[in-house]
């Protein structure tokens, strides 16, 4: 079962300093305004499907998928969650990923 969990102001400045930059802007779908990530963190919160299971391990690993471009492929992040306070505490690009740019187009590759 999935509960809500709602995005701190803290995950939602490291959206915009850390997962904006990463969105090419010319994607027309690149959240413009702090309530405009709220709602995409909202949205990928329960894209995720984070249950109580989930919640023990305290950070769980998805995808951003910034839709509209073909240049913006899906963004692997790692979200901190509270289990008590059901909040996002923070998120930042995951580790081990690495961006790579070829003809104008960005790829994620996991690194071992």
């Amino acid at each position: 079962m999935t509960q809500v969990i709602h995005p701190t102001n803290h995950a939602i400045e490291r959206f915009e300093e850390r997962i904006l930059p990463l969105i090419p802007e010319t994607n027309p779908k690149r959240p413009k305004d702090k309530q405009t990530i709220k709602q995409r963190l909202y949205r990928l919160l329960n894209r995720a499907m984070i249950g109580n299971e989930e919640l023990k391990s305290k950070k769980v690993d998805v995808f951003f998928s910034p839709v509209g471009c073909e240049s913006s492929p899906p963004i692997p992040i790692t979200l901190v969650i509270n289990p008590g306070k059901r909040t996002l505490v923070t998120l930042y690009p995951s580790p081990n990923w690495v961006s790579s740019g070829k003809n104008n187009s960005t790829i994620w590759k996991l690194i071992a």
